[in-house]
């Protein structure tokens, strides 16, 4: 399946995982389905069927892999933003010492 687009749909609510499955005629492996199309067309497809707090997202790594997350919420990716600069984290300990720097003044 190494031109199928993989959908990371782990993070879907359990209702919405059959009816998404269904309608892009996939299969489903280990919270991953595999679909056949482009990653933008299968995006398309998913958006239109995603119950509403859910978005999709491509992976900058992959091409061919897109996760289904609830809207709002990058930490499910692993990435921690700073609250007062935006700068990107790999984990909350590292993001919790650079705020401490804006905290006491020098940033």
């Amino acid at each position: 399946m190494t031109d199928s687009v993989k959908i990371d749909i782990s993070r879907l609510c359990d209702a919405s995982k059959p009816a998404i499955v269904e309608a892009l005629g996939a299969e489903e492996q280990e919270g991953r389905i595999f679909a056949s199309g482009t990653p933008a067309q299968v995006k398309q497809a998913i958006e239109k069927m995603l119950p509403e707090g859910y978005v999709v997202a491509e992976s900058t790594e992959d091409p061919m892999l897109l996760a289904v997350l609830k809207e709002g919420d990058i930490e499910q990716l692993g990435l921690y933003l700073c609250g007062y600069c935006a700068t990107v984290f790999r984990n909350e300990v590292e993001r919790n010492l650079h705020q401490r720097v804006h905290y006491f003044g020098f940033g």
